[in-house]
């Protein structure tokens, strides 16, 4: 029987080296209680596939567009960048197993100054420079992690397409919607979330995952779903290496966090050697206003679409699921 496969190359990045433990600081989420100076709210993309970029100025006036990161731990700048920075301090070599590229040796240099606005950031004592890798043709040349962000409350109101930096101390939280406990898994943000058959799944919530699914499960909770005709199996395969590649998982309906949602993809991925066991990635973000509060460690999301978002991902007719099953996970 012939069927239509699609596979794609895809390099997560920044999401990805997490998985190895690669140069990190200490302390991602700041505990602190700063209260620095909060920037003006910021419009944000709200399409589906598209990353979170904001346009960030370096202290010579140059603009740089960066792609707003949870899910890595330092800030990260383009090679180009290097001629702006101060003296290179040495160099980490950063493992990349899933991404495609092995490994890569990434230099360190002082944090420069960023402004967001006329408004500095508060970032860690250094950044990386390394080649950024883009899935596809996005116009960021830089990569803001937790070393800064972990400092702010950051509210993503993917609604109104606005990003806002807002005091946690006068923080009105009844409305937000649903709290969850953020842990920290090298600098990452982590919560545990409820999903089907009463289990419960570290989570990273990665906003640099921003691509073709709403997240990544384990084989363990997709492999039964396909069985029970509650997932089916797209004809999108996601490669990270040659000899691999990892299937995207239709769930009609899936209830995580007591909120039903509708028309969820989840790529299937077994994280070895690491705390988390999957990621939610910015397409499912997309679906509420998203609130950080990275000093208290929350975050609440609050539902605003029950509806599909836009996808570049074809959904599969439950009656053909079986053309696409786990089985096919690495064609040739």
């Amino acid at each position: 029987m012939n069927t239509n496969v699609t596979i794609l190359s895809l390099s997560l990045g920044a999401f990805l080296s997490l998985l190895c433990s690669c140069a990190t600081q200490p302390n991602g989420i700041v505990t602190a209680p700063l209260r620095p100076e909060l920037p003006a709210e910021q419009i944000i993309c709200d399409k589906a596939g598209e990353p979170l970029v904001v346009n960030l100025r370096l202290a010579d006036g140059q603009d740089v567009p960066f792609m707003v990161d949870t899910g890595t731990s330092i800030t990260t700048l383009d090679r180009s960048f290097e001629r702006c920075l101060g003296p290179c301090l040495g160099t980490k070599r950063l493992n990349k197993p899933l991404s495609g590229v092995g490994s890569e040796t990434v230099s360190v240099y002082p944090a420069p100054k960023l402004y967001l606005g006329n408004v500095p950031l508060i970032t860690g004592p250094t950044i990386l420079a390394g080649n950024i890798t883009r899935a596809t043709n996005h116009a960021y040349n830089a990569i803001l992690g937790m070393d800064c962000l972990g400092h702010y409350c950051i509210q993503m109101d993917f609604a109104a397409g606005k990003m806002r930096f807002l005091d946690p101390g006068s923080l009105e939280r009844e409305g937000l919607g649903r709290a969850y406990s953020i842990a920290e898994v090298e600098g990452a943000p982590v919560v545990n979330m409820s999903l089907p058959d009463d289990k419960s799944l570290r989570l990273m919530m990665d906003t640099g995952f921003y691509q073709f699914a709403d997240g990544t499960l384990p084989p363990g909770l997709i492999r039964p779903a396909f069985q029970n005709r509650t997932a089916f199996g797209t004809p999108v395969f996601l490669t990270f290496t040659q000899d691999t590649a990892n299937q995207i998982f239709l769930f009609p309906t899936m209830v995580i966090g007591g909120q039903t949602y509708k028309d969820l993809r989840f790529l299937e991925l077994l994280v070895k050697g690491s705390r988390v066991q999957g990621f939610i990635g910015l397409r499912f973000m997309a679906r509420h206003v998203v609130t950080f509060d990275f000093p208290k460690r929350e975050v609440y999301l609050r539902l605003i679409n029950e509806g599909q978002p836009e996808t570049e991902v074809e959904r599969i007719d439950p009656a053909e699921a079986s053309q696409h099953g786990p089985a096919e996970a690495n064609p040739t």
